[in-house]
């Protein structure tokens, strides 16, 4: 008697009717989301079987329901879901059975330009330099290109070149300075694995001088003998790029202008004039002087072979005696 009563139930029952099915947005830029809704009647359960751009399953998905005969499913894609065209299949069942839908199609896509810049960098250099760029995009990034410009006075500009592609994070590029001592600009430009390039920007993204010359100096004409302290010193400092960015002024002492001591440092001035109180710090006798300049590119002057000023300094007062 049970199993009659079942049977009629059954019989009364319709199979499951998929009415209508749509998805949106459509198509998806990624990272993006893609709601698939079908209308069913007669359900009690329903799926959507989604297929990747390559045929391949990607998942079987239940959907949520809303009375009287809404069916949904929603699905965020980012990457690493491949870009193309992905096919679905909605299918509803109840006690009598399945029924499935046609097959539908929906498009995940990335229409949308990457972008970078070049990070912040110092701007005086001697030698070659790493830039680091900073890029981002809503898929996949597949490189970073860096590009510069050259000036040789920071006032004419020659056209931008393209320097050197880097295809995998963290972004950067030994930047060796091409066209020798002078001013560069850089941007980069950024690729990502749909084939979005990023506009190339209004104005660099950075800029950086090159100054591989060191600086010279040296101490100022003196006269020999000095009776009183402090001695003032001066120097003459130049650098053809970067500019001088401070003196140092060295000493050497002797008691009988025969044998010297070794080099010392007596201090550094960082401000022109270039200049100094000297107390002579051996106290009376002999001093050979000179100077070594650093550039703010670091380049630092080499000692010269010979001092360039000698001095004498006598603070003492000279005694007379009267003999009988």
């Amino acid at each position: 008697m049970a199993g009659l009563l079942v049977a009629i139930a059954l019989y009364g029952l319709a199979q499951p009717t998929i009415n209508s099915v749509s998805d949106a947005p459509d198509p998806v830029e990624v990272p993006g989301y893609n709601n698939i809704t079908a209308d069913i009647t007669n359900a009690t359960q329903a799926y959507v079987e989604i297929y990747y751009p390559n045929a391949t399953l990607m998942g079987n998905y239940s959907m949520s329901y809303i009375a009287p005969s809404t069916w949904y499913y929603n699905h965020s894609h980012a990457y690493p879901d491949p870009l193309g065209t992905y096919s679905y299949v909605v299918k509803a069942y109840n006690a009598t059975g399945w029924s499935s839908s046609a097959t539908y199609n929906f498009v995940l896509q990335d229409t949308t330009s990457p972008s970078s810049s070049v990070d912040a960098m110092a701007y005086w250099h001697k030698a070659a330099v790493v830039v680091t760029a900073t890029a981002t995009d809503n898929y996949a990034l597949a490189n970073v290109s860096l590009w510069y410009r050259y000036s040789s006075d920071n006032a004419t500009w020659g056209s931008w070149t393209f320097f050197s592609k880097d295809t995998t994070p963290p972004w950067q590029w030994t930047f060796n300075f091409p066209n020798g001592e002078g001013y560069y600009e850089f941007y980069s430009i950024a690729n990502d694995t749909a084939g979005n390039t990023e506009a190339a920007p209004g104005t660099a993204d950075e800029i950086a001088a090159y100054d591989a010359t060191s600086p010279s100096s040296s101490v100022n004409a003196m006269a020999y003998w000095y009776t009183s302290l402090p001695i003032t010193v001066t120097a003459s400092a130049s650098d053809a790029l970067s500019g001088v960015k401070q003196v140092t002024l060295y000493y050497r002492y002797s008691s009988n202008n025969a044998t010297w001591g070794s080099w010392q440092s007596f201090a550094t001035d960082t401000t022109p004039p270039w200049q100094w109180n000297f107390n002579a710090p051996n106290g009376d006798g002999y001093y050979e002087l000179y100077t070594i300049a650093e550039d703010n590119a670091s380049n630092v002057e080499t000692s010269p072979p010979t001092a360039d000023e000698s001095i004498g300094v006598d603070t003492a007062t000279p005694s007379t005696t009267i003999q009988a």
